[in-house]
């Protein structure tokens, strides 16, 4: 599978996230906990997602293999691997209600990799 429609899956996904928690602030965390502070991270982590989300079908859009697109695929890798290790945790300490949006996260780093690895000889050597 081609690096740019990874991106682009990345980029709705992250989107339909963004959306959903934007305006479903319990959806995320343990249910009744919709203190103050609950609502600001979840409204700070679906920002977070739609600017993911825009860069991704951004970048889509205008796909080179260049440095600076390996550096960025690389690095919203890595944002998908600690975001998912992260979720999974949480999940486990009864932090989160749902296990989902962590393997979706960890599904998500894996195509990216999987796609980075297919396509690598295409970007420059630095």
């Amino acid at each position: 599978m081609k690096l740019p429609i990874i991106l682009l899956i990345q980029g709705f996904i992250e989107i339909a996230a963004g959306l959903l928690l934007s305006t479903n602030y319990d959806l995320f965390f343990l249910a009744g906990d919709t203190t103050q502070n609950i609502l600001t991270i979840t409204r700070l982590y679906a920002i977070a997602a739609l600017l993911i989300g825009g860069i991704s079908l951004i970048m889509y859009r205008h796909f080179e293999y260049n440095l600076m697109t390996k550096f960025v695929v690389l690095f919203m890798m890595l944002f998908h691997l600690f975001i998912g290790f992260h979720l999974v945790s949480s999940y486990q300490v009864g932090a989160i209600l749902h296990v989902g949006p962590g393997v979706l996260h960890l599904m998500v780093a894996a195509l990216v990799a999987f796609a980075y690895y297919n396509d690598k000889e295409e970007f420059p050597q630095v």
